[in-house]
């Protein structure tokens, strides 16, 4: 360990740096046992209002149909079970049934039909001359003769007309034709009634409570997906080793004893801290300069502030360099000083900025670190846990219980490890079984 001791006004820092690290830990057990509270909620609405997961949980789309449309359009067909009527209307007779009103008077039997070629051209010249080839004029007048008696007033027969355009003059006026698939209609009709009698059930049963309950429920949920777990560990791991820069307690094999020794160290610690500052900022640029998107494009940001400070500490240092470092200079010592931390990072320098060139490879491993965070935020709060339960009298207790037994070194180690894995109700079940007076402690 490093030697460690008052830092003048650095000290000041601590406590606050103290109270972040411990909201930290505590966002990170709360995020962590979120999803099974969450899960004891949904279960809590559900035995208090059933269905409510499944329907009350959020509210109830609306349908997209409407009911009064579809009834307008249904009018338009006939009851259910009865036929649609005809699309002309044919109700009335056939103009055309009956006798033949151009039949000569008196005819009880249709005559022999006559040559319809055997009169005159119809449209032969005004003046009477027949075409070629034609027979003698018909005495009889022509019956389709004049003009067209159904022609608009006004306009001209033309030859060229089509005597059968426009509208049909023998069709029944405002016959309306059946445009509607009436059986399809029915059942959507049916489909969109159910739709909207379980929009009205379901809002019905959302009452206040439930919206109280609900919206409770739903920040437990959206909690539990807490989607910064890489800034957490980044802010954990930056604030620890701000702790330990300014007491200067970072891990090393030896302390330092000579203000040489502490200037080596504090100079190495400085070059390391500079050259992950700089290296997250290539990194942050290499992210902006490319066309994909980055997740957490503000991580290097932040290792930049964090790095940013931890190199302000060590120039502090050794600028105000400690008291008490007058012991004789050792170059084995010298060695055995510096942190190791600082040893990977001289050799992430050397490999990645020296021989490699790539100035954001060292950012790259630290990407790759908070890659899993919860593995180190659950390292951190066992630690945590046992920093806190050596300060009760449960340790003593437990221990005090294996003493007696006289075990060795390797089999207490083994027993420590498995008792502590067990449940606390099954501890203090064993303890009656062993007479131990654990109740008051435990």
């Amino acid at each position: 360990m490093s030697h460690g001791g008052p830092s003048g006004p650095l000290d000041r820092l601590l406590a606050p740096v103290a109270v972040i690290i411990l909201g930290l830990l505590l966002v990170a057990l709360a995020v962590g046992v979120a999803p099974n509270f969450d899960t004891r909620l949904v279960n809590l609405g559900e035995a208090t209002w059933p269905g409510y997961a499944a329907e009350l949980r959020i509210d109830p789309v609306a349908p997209d149909c409407t009911l009064d449309d579809l009834e307008e359009r249904l009018q338009s067909c006939p009851p259910e079970g009865e036929a649609a009527p005809a699309a002309t209307g044919g109700s009335e007779e056939d103009p055309f049934a009956g006798e033949d009103p151009f039949a000569e008077e008196g005819a009880t039997t249709p005559p022999a039909e006559a040559d319809p070629f055997a009169d005159g051209d119809p449209f032969a010249d005004d003046d009477g001359t027949a075409a070629q080839g034609s027979a003698k004029p018909a005495t009889e007048d022509d019956p389709f003769a004049g003009d067209d008696p159904f022609a608009e007033e006004g306009a001209a027969n033309a030859c060229g007309d089509d005597p059968f355009a426009g509208d049909d003059p023998f069709a029944d006026d405002g016959a309306a034709v059946a445009s509607e698939n009436c059986p399809a209609l029915r059942a959507l009709h049916t489909r969109c009634a159910t739709k909207h009698a379980a929009y009205t059930a379901k809002s019905s049963r959302i009452t206040g409570g439930v919206k109280s309950f609900r919206s409770f429920e739903t920040a437990v949920s959206d909690f539990a997906q807490f989607p910064y777990w890489k800034h957490l560990l980044s802010l954990l791991l930056l604030g620890g080793g701000f702790a330990a820069s300014v007491r200067r307690q970072h891990i090393a094999l030896r302390e330092t004893e000579n203000l040489l020794e502490h200037r080596i160290a504090e100079g190495l610690q400085l070059l390391v801290h500079v050259s992950l500052a700089y290296s997250a900022v290539a990194d942050w640029r290499v992210g902006n300069a490319g066309s994909a998107s980055v997740d957490h494009a503000g991580l290097p940001l932040l290792w930049l502030v964090g790095f940013g400070a931890l190199a302000l500490v060590n120039v502090f240092h050794l600028v105000k360099p400690p008291k008490g470092l007058d012991k004789e200079f050792s170059a084995v010592r010298l060695g055995m000083s510096v942190p190791l931390y600082a040893y990977m990072g001289i050799l992430g320098i050397v490999y990645f900025l020296i021989l490699e060139g790539h100035s954001s490879g060292q950012a790259i491993y630290l990407h790759k670190f908070v890659q899993h965070p919860s593995v180190y935020i659950g390292i951190g709060l066992y630690i945590w846990a046992g920093m806190m339960l050596s300060e009760t009298r449960l340790a003593n207790r437990a221990f005090g219980l294996l003493t007696p037994w006289k075990l060795p070194p390797a089999i207490l180690a083994w027993l420590v490890v498995v008792l502590a894995a067990l449940p606390h109700r099954l501890l203090r079940r064993l303890g009656h079984l062993c007479h131990c007076r654990w109740r008051g402690g435990l």
